[in-house]
């Protein structure tokens, strides 16, 4: 069976701008699965800064411990006066230290999920152009007459 050349445009033209559709198709799953993995990667940043803090303020503690029992060994009075407000400052900068290490990762995090909504709504634009292109091409392929072959056989 030969095919002619007016059904071998046609087959092409459908063919083409079903591919330009499958595109726009692979692109939307594909941002679809990024801005789930982003998600994923915020919620690791967000385990792993709760991990960190809790671990600094650990060695917050055994730092401000330390620093209690050096003082305390030199015969200082740590319940008041300027050794107490040394350490007492100390302990706010430790502590402004453990949020500071929660708000980067906080941020981290909110910039990942930022990034995965940026590449789901890029694959929802690439999924409308991939539909327009598919419909712009389809109706090109109209124009130029390359559907007529099916006009002729429905006549038949």
């Amino acid at each position: 069976m030969c095919v002619g050349t007016e059904t071998a445009l046609a087959v092409a033209a459908i063919a083409s701008s079903t591919m330009t559709a499958a595109q726009g198709v692979m692109a939307y799953g594909e941002g679809q699965q990024k801005k789930k993995a982003y998600r994923a990667a915020a919620r690791q940043e967000l385990i792993n800064t709760a991990v960190e803090e809790t671990e600094y303020r650990r060695e917050a503690r055994k730092f401000s411990a330390r620093q209690r029992v050096n003082a305390l060994a030199t015969g200082g009075d740590v319940s008041s006066g300027s050794l107490d407000a040394a350490l007492s400052e100390d302990a706010q900068t430790l502590e402004l230290n453990a949020l500071m290490r929660r708000y980067a990762g906080e941020t981290e995090a909110d910039g990942l999920k930022f990034q995965g909504t940026q590449a789901m709504r890029s694959g929802q634009a690439a999924l409308g152009m991939g539909f327009m292109q598919a419909g712009v091409e389809a109706i090109g392929a109209n124009s130029r007459g390359d559907f007529d072959v099916f006009k002729k056989a429905k006549k038949e």
